[in-house]
This record gives C-alpha cells, sequence and structure tokens, in this order.
C-alpha cells in the first residue's frame, strides 16, 4: 500500500501528475517541470536520477534538506 505524505490534495492527483516511480512514468514527463519529494542522500538521489529526464527539477524537502554545503552545490 502507499503510503502519501501529508500534503494537501496530495491523492488527488496521483497517477495523473504525481507519481511514485521515475522508471514507470519518466519518459511520459521528460523534458517538463518536476518536483522530487525526498531529503538527504535519498532526494539527492532522486534528483541525479531525474536530471536526465528534465533540466528543470526542484527538490522539496518539507524543512531541514539534510545536504552538507557540497551536496548543495551539485544541486
Amino acid at each position: 500500500m502507499d503510503e502519501f505524505p501529508p500534503i494537501e490534495n496530495f491523492a488527488a492527483f496521483w497517477g495523473q501528475s504525481v507519481f511514485h516511480c521515475p522508471f514507470c512514468h519518466g519518459y511520459e514527463v521528460r523534458d517538463q517541470p518536476l518536483a522530487v519529494i525526498g531529503r538527504g542522500e535519498a532526494g539527492l538521489g532522486k534528483v541525479a536520477l531525474l536530471c536526465s529526464w528534465s533540466a528543470d527539477l526542484v527538490l522539496c524537502t518539507d524543512g531541514d534538506s539534510k545536504l552538507s554545503p557540497e551536496q548543495k552545490s551539485l544541486l
């Protein structure tokens, strides 16, 4: 069962413009602005993965990113 983050109206967009798997849905949204939800190494890894599909990415961390200054410079 998928567990949604506590973001208002998140479920309403699930499967339409909110996706959980870039391998399943990344190609369909290529070259579009994308937002990634994550923190630390996991968030940075998701951004690194998706940068091959879109150059317009935003990492949403909902607080402290838990990234080092060096990691932030990679973004």
